[in-house]
């Protein structure tokens, strides 16, 4: 989960650095496979296609994205200095980090922040859904 949710591909070098490919990118790799995604956090779950329809799943990519930011607020500094070291962003991580006055030291920060930081992944889940509703291609 430390690409934005609709990144391209990457190359097999940063890839095996622990950065995992986007979201959009596992989905449809393993879509081809006969799995649909279950759920996401630090790691993204997948299940059998006809197992999908027993779970009531989230089915739009964004939700299940910003879900995973809530499942775990505080990795946002780690994959904020990780994503640097390679050479990449992730909008999302840099806008909620903002919005919640990450200060460079991430324990006290989730500590003290936490509702700051919810309520700051929540307002950029509104402002990327409503993008999303308005262009549906704006990912593509």
């Amino acid at each position: 989960m430390m690409l934005h949710p609709y990144c391209k591909r990457v190359e097999k070098e940063i890839s095996k650095q622990e950065i995992h490919q986007s979201l959009n990118t596992m989905v449809k790799s393993f879509k081809d496979r006969g799995y649909k995604i279950l759920c996401s956090s630090q790691d993204a779950f997948f299940i059998k296609e006809e197992l999908y329809n027993k779970f009531n799943v989230e089915n739009n990519l964004l939700k299940l994205y910003f879900n995973g930011l809530r499942a775990l607020p505080r990795r946002m500094p780690h994959i904020y200095e990780h994503l640097k070291k390679m050479g990449l962003r992730n909008e999302f991580v840099d806008y909620i980090l903002r919005k919640s006055s990450y200060n460079g030291s991430w324990r006290p920060w989730a500590k003290k922040r936490h509702d700051k930081i919810l309520l700051a992944i929540d307002k950029k889940e509104k402002i990327e859904l409503l993008k999303e509703r308005n262009n549906k291609n704006i990912y593509d």
